[in-house]
């Protein structure tokens, strides 16, 4: 009987330790998108620069930006679509308000992501135009 249990312990010891040595599965790089500058290039455009991290290391990330300016008011938005690679690729995107853009107000940026790997990733700031 007391063996019985000793080699039923000794049993369980050695599936879990080899459920310990296992390794993890690889995971997928994480979908990411940063603005790193946004400036009025001309009285109508603003020019918006940034990365993208796609999960995958081919396909395309979809960007989605817009930008709002409070005082005075002014809005727009701007899409593209940036070829995915393994890590960060920068991208540049100019939006354009028939408003205009005033130079050294604030303004008020969001971008989103997704890619053909169903990552996705938002991110939002504000900068001086």
């Amino acid at each position: 009987m007391i063996e019985r249990a000793c080699r039923g312990a000794l049993t369980v010891a050695v599936l879990t330790t080899a459920g310990l040595a296992v390794a993890a599965p690889a995971r997928a790089a994480q979908a990411d998108i940063t603005v790193t500058s946004a400036s009025a290039v001309t009285v109508y455009q603003l020019q918006v620069n940034g990365t993208v991290t796609c999960t995958g290391s081919t396909g395309a990330a979809h960007l989605s930006v817009s930008a709002t300016q409070v005082l005075p008011f002014s809005f727009g938005t701007a899409s593209m679509d940036v070829p995915c690679a393994n890590g960060p690729v920068a991208w540049e995107i100019l939006i354009f308000s028939g408003f205009g853009w005033q130079s050294f107000h604030q303004v008020i940026v969001n971008a989103q992501m997704t890619d053909d790997v169903q990552g996705a990733d938002s991110t939002s700031g504000n900068w001086w135009a």
